[in-house]
């Protein structure tokens, strides 16, 4: 295990349990294999740093706000249900999007948010610019890098909203039982 990985599972390994930790951990490092060489690390730190501070943030939080003592297991089935389903649907979300809102395979559809954009720039597109990425992502989709980058924030805010849904969960399933 590289020095990369190994902060990154500590780091989960303190905010879901050791079992976990090593499946995420995988997951990840997988995820971040196509990623820029100097980058790896410096991502997966900060996923690793973020999902435990995330962590002991919300039990903390919601214990306070609520008055109930709401365990980890319901932060961490929400951090995993909603990481995973919108890792999965993030790049099919963009695209998606992109495509409704006029940037087609064959240029940028009339009448549509595509062609007031391009109107914006005054016909005059620079590479890199909003419209020409955005022009790219609907004619050929997002790309290995862009699905990737997509699908890691898609992670990232999928987890923290399904851990905040998992812990008002317990909560309420503390005041009932």
């Amino acid at each position: 295990m590289d020095p990369c990985e190994a902060e990154l599972y500590n780091n989960l390994s303190a905010a879901f349990g050791p079992a976990l930790a090593a499946t995420f951990g995988k997951a990840i490092m997988e995820g971040l294999r196509f990623a820029p060489e100097g980058s790896v690390c410096v991502m997966s730190q900060a996923m690793g740093t973020m999902a435990r501070d995330m962590a002991e943030s919300l039990v903390s939080g919601i214990n306070g706000l609520t008055g109930a003592s709401v365990g980890m297991g319901w932060i961490l089935w929400g951090f995993v249900i909603g990481a995973m389903i919108c890792a999965y649907f993030a790049p099919r979300i963009v695209h998606t999007t992109v495509y409704w809102m006029g940037f087609r395979e064959a240029g940028v559809e009339r009448r549509t948010l595509a062609a007031a954009i391009m109107a914006w720039y005054g016909g005059n597109i620079v590479v890199g610019s909003l419209c020409s990425i955005l022009q790219s992502i609907g004619a050929s989709g997002l790309g290995l890098l862009g699905s990737t980058l997509t699908r890691l924030a898609g992670f990232v805010i999928g987890g923290i909203v399904g851990a905040a849904m998992g812990g008002i969960a317990g909560a309420k399933f503390a005041w009932t039982s």
